[in-house]
């Protein structure tokens, strides 16, 4: 399970999960090549496809209000915060079930 900042086309602070099935297409609109870090999401799913290494993957993304430098989380992203537990909680219970 991936969660970080996302901008999908999503409003801010609305949470999003991809499966593992629909990251390609993120890859081919280049929502995925859209990081706030060095190294950017759609490359890495890209090597871990080029060394054919097994995954499933799920991403939890949620769009920031602002991605201006500081601490802590804004209001709108803190409220969300149930929703992505509850999200991961799922996406694990799930997963453990059809192990």
């Amino acid at each position: 399970i991936i969660i970080d900042a996302l901008d999908a086309g999503q409003d801010p602070g609305k949470v999003i999960r991809i499966k593992e099935e629909d990251i390609e297409q993120y890859i081919n609109e280049g929502i995925l090549s859209l990081s706030l870090h060095d190294l950017n999401l759609a490359d890495i799913l890209k090597l871990s496809r080029a060394l054919k290494l097994k995954t499933d993957i799920t991403i939890i993304g949620i769009k920031p209000l602002n991605i201006e430098l500081g601490e802590g989380l804004s209001p709108e992203i803190e409220e969300k915060i149930p929703e992505i537990i509850s999200l991961i909680d799922k996406t694990l219970k799930k997963y453990i079930n059809n192990k």
